[in-house]
């Protein structure tokens, strides 16, 4: 993963590349069944997923300049 490569993420680049690579393929698993691909409920938890990510990401990102907005905090 890229974050490990430039310094950004203080893990071991397997473990980063496991867990990407673990949430591609839930991510994936879930889309392509066709049991699951047509449920209502997939976008919903997709949606809540992105939102997760997002705030957690972010706040990998405000860390890095030491600056932390408490909206991120409490999101997170």
């Amino acid at each position: 993963c890229w974050c490990v490569w430039f310094g950004l993420v203080k893990s071991n680049l397997m473990v980063t590349t496991q867990q990407v690579l673990s949430r591609v393929a839930i991510v994936a698993a879930i889309a392509f069944i066709p049991e699951t691909s047509g449920s209502p409920g997939l976008p919903l938890a997709l949606t809540a997923w992105c939102f997760a990510e997002i705030t957690r990401y972010s706040y990998y990102g405000f860390n890095i300049i030491d600056y932390i907005p408490y909206f991120i905090i409490w999101a997170r």
